[in-house]
């Protein structure tokens, strides 16, 4: 029988704040990558990790032609820090519709082993 353990996760506001994202189209091994880079700012006293993100991609139009989900097992960020991260995957859509991005954190958790 599996046992869950039932940690708070991150729920959104201003605790963890995503800032100066930028995205990079690159071709690798007959693969088309698109990389998102940015900065994420702890405005707590509590460390986070296990930090899940979604980046949407927008066209000019400001519709959405792509979305990744990742999550980041090693990061933590510490307490009142900023630190930068990054998600990449494969291309979903055409090159020259990707214009801009977003990126939220659908889930983090607090970091116990930082204390």
């Amino acid at each position: 029988m599996a046992q869950f353990n039932s940690e708070p996760i991150y729920e959104g506001g201003s605790q963890l704040v995503i800032s100066d994202t930028s995205l990079t189209i690159t071709e690798s091994n007959c693969e088309t990558c698109i990389t998102t880079i940015g900065t994420i700012k702890n405005n707590t006293d509590t460390a986070w990790s296990n930090i899940h993100f979604q980046v949407t991609y927008l066209n000019s139009a400001n519709e959405i032609i792509d979305v990744q989900n990742d999550e980041d097992m090693d990061l933590v960020v510490g307490p009142n820090l900023e630190l930068k991260f990054k998600v990449k995957g494969k291309a979903a859509a055409k090159l020259s519709d990707y214009d801009h991005n977003s990126v939220v954190i659908i889930k983090a958790s607090p970091d116990r082993s930082w204390y």
